[in-house]
């Protein structure tokens, strides 16, 4: 993203009350954003409810081959984010 669209998401974000900006003590030009009370109340469910989810996905899966699978997983994300984008001749 480019600076000024962080800018207007930050904007919108405070507007809806999910953030809060304070003035930066050393640089006049920056921020920092803090959530709201609000919005960390959100973040709390979220992740109570991410968690079940995982409990309920990985239910059954022993823990050293539920930790082998989410590594293997990681493995793939890494080859996958390290593929060039561009096409390398003809598909057959």
């Amino acid at each position: 993203m480019e600076k000024i669209t962080i800018s207007r998401q930050a904007d919108r974000l405070e507007r809806a009350g999910w953030i809060q900006r304070s003035d930066h003590a050393e640089d006049a030009r920056a921020y920092h954003l803090q959530l709201t009370a609000r919005a960390e109340r959100i973040i709390t469910r979220l992740d109570e409810r991410a968690a079940r989810l995982r409990r309920d996905y990985l239910r059954g899966i022993p823990s050293a081959r539920r930790n082998a699978l989410l590594d293997d997983l990681t493995v793939i994300k890494t080859n996958l984010l390290g593929f060039d984008p561009k096409p390398r001749g003809k598909i057959p």
